[in-house]
């Protein structure tokens, strides 16, 4: 073989990958998303939000939205961004997304956002759409915040309290919830009443104490009967002293120039009482 011969064969090789090339950058070019466009786009193109601010969902929340969604359509697109593969990231919209794959739909519709800079600020992006619908509770915040940490996507608690403007001694009290076991988060995730942090931190109390098949039961007897954050805790007392008793006592009549009265002996206590 001739060297001009394997030279033109080299450069003939050269063209066809640069042609290959040429037509899969037309390829993604052409089908690429446009930020700030809405898109219908298949669930088998969709990926969850690796820092997403939602860590429960209760399943009557989906159940009430798939419902809605399947006698009004989807009425609010979700939020993503495209990968470098070509996905979608959902920033917000996981719980529709749930729904969508409930109902057997194909596809989410979802509004096209700019590649946040870094993971915190995804969960930042997050963690907003859900407090701006009064979605985020404690307990997601305890459990994702400790992921996030873990992750060293926040290098300490007092970066993480500086960046979402909270004190420190709330975000330590909010983090001591995510030691509750799964099956005590999921049961408080359905009751929405119960999710504020004090009465998260009564429970998580009464847990520590009870254990997790007391608190279970507990947790429903909360809801059902409309028990404040001071009578669980009042009720955790109660449990852990016993119930009060009263010191016994031996009584003998007395007769004393021509009155009567009782004598009570408390031996245990080493006292005694005339009357």
């Amino acid at each position: 073989m001739t060297a001009s011969f394997k030279k033109r064969k080299v450069d003939a090789s050269r063209i066809l990958t640069a042609a290959r090339d040429s037509l899969s950058a037309v390829v993604v070019k052409t089908s690429s998303y446009v930020v700030g466009q809405v898109y219908d786009v298949p669930l088998k193109r969709l990926r969850s939000n690796p820092a997403n601010a939602r860590a429960l969902y209760a399943a009557s929340g989906i159940d009430d939205m798939s419902r809605s969604m399947r006698e009004h359509g989807q009425t609010t697109a979700a939020s993503g961004f495209v990968d470098s593969d070509g996905d979608v990231i959902l920033i917000d919209g996981h719980r529709r997304l749930q729904v969508c794959e409930k109902l057997s739909w194909t596809t989410l519709r979802v509004e096209i956002r700019p590649v946040p800079e870094s993971e915190q600020l995804l969960y930042l992006a997050s963690r907003a759409a859900n407090v701006e619908r009064a979605e985020q509770t404690p307990l997601d915040d305890a459990l994702v915040w400790r992921r996030l940490l873990d992750r060293k996507i926040f290098p300490s608690q007092v970066a993480l309290a500086k960046t979402l403007g909270l004190s420190e001694s709330e975000v330590s009290r909010t983090l001591a919830l995510a030691d509750l076991p799964g099956r005590l988060a999921q049961a408080l995730a359905e009751q929405a009443e119960l999710l504020n942090l004090k009465m998260l931190n009564a429970l998580r109390e009464y847990f520590l104490s009870q254990g997790e098949e007391r608190t279970l039961a507990f947790i429903l007897e909360v809801a059902a009967e409309g028990l404040s954050y001071r009578e669980v805790e009042a009720r955790r007392k109660a449990l852990e002293h016993g119930p009060a008793t009263r010191p016994r006592s031996e009584r003998r009549a007395l007769q004393f120039r021509g009155a009567t009265g009782v004598i009570r002996t408390f031996d245990k206590e080493g006292r005694l009482e005339v009357s």
